[in-house]
């Protein structure tokens, strides 16, 4: 299982990433995904309370 870490801003918006946050991840083959769908980011809170 891929671990995917996510913030969710206001419940407005969703920024959910397999990046890490270090320099190394600039060569990497890392993904970063911004969202303001207030679905997903009504699932991704769903998640987060699990």
């Amino acid at each position: 299982m891929e671990l995917i870490k996510f913030c969710i801003i206001d419940f407005n918006k969703v920024i959910h990433v397999s990046y890490n946050w270090t320099w190394l991840a600039n060569y990497n083959n890392e993904t970063i995904s911004i969202d303001e769908n207030y679905k997903t980011v009504e699932k991704f809170a769903d998640e987060f309370i699990k």
